[in-house]
C-alpha cells in the first residue's frame, strides 16, 4: 500500500519528528467538497489506519463517531455540498432533471435552517501513531 494518503501522511510524518506523534480527522467539510468534486473517496477514513501502519507509524489507534448537530451547524449543509458538487453528474447520468434537483435542493436548504431540525452526522474518523524511537533518537535526545 505504501506511506501516502493522497500526499499527506509522509509530510505529516516527517514533521513529527523521531518518535513524535501524527493525528488524521476525516471531517473537514472543505475537503469533503472538495472530494466531492474530484469523485474522491469520501469514505478514506476507513484506510487511515491502514495508511498509517504502511507509513511506520506504530500503536496506531482508531475513534469514530457519530454526531449530532443542530441549531443550523455547519455538517447540517454537508447533503448540499454533495449535491451541488456532483449536479452536473448526477444530470449527466439522467438521474433527475435540473428542475427536480433545485427543487430538493431548495427542500433541504429549507430543513437545514430550521433552527428546531436535529441532524445526524457522517461517521467522523480520529486515527493517530506514533513514530518508533529510533538508535539515534535514543542516544541523543532533541530538547526544543
Amino acid at each position: 500500500m505504501g506511506c501516502g494518503g493522497a500526499g499527506i501522511l509522509g509530510p505529516m510524518s516527517r514533521r513529527a519528528g523521531n518518535s513524535g506523534s501524527v493525528l488524521g480527522f476525516d471531517s473537514d467539510p472543505d475537503l469533503l467538497e472538495q472530494t466531492f468534486a474530484l469523485r474522491g473517496d469520501i469514505n478514506i477514513g476507513r484506510r487511515t489506519v491502514h495508511m498509517f501502519r504502511a507509513c511506520g507509524l506504530e500503536d496506531v489507534q482508531i475513534r469514530t463517531s457519530v454526531q449530532a448537530v443542530q441549531d443550523r451547524h455547519p455538517y447540517m449543509r454537508m447533503p448540499l455540498i454533495g449535491a451541488r458538487a456532483m449536479r452536473e453528474r448526477m444530470l449527466d447520468a439522467g438521474l433527475t432533471t435540473a428542475r427536480e434537483l433545485d427543487r430538493l435542493i431548495s427542500g433541504v436548504e429549507q430543513a437545514v435552517n430550521d433552527p428546531d431540525r436535529v441532524q445526524f452526522t457522517f461517521t467522523l474518523v480520529q486515527v493517530w501513531g506514533s513514530k518508533p524511537l529510533t538508535l539515534q533518537s535514543r542516544e541523543s535526545p532533541t530538547w526544543n
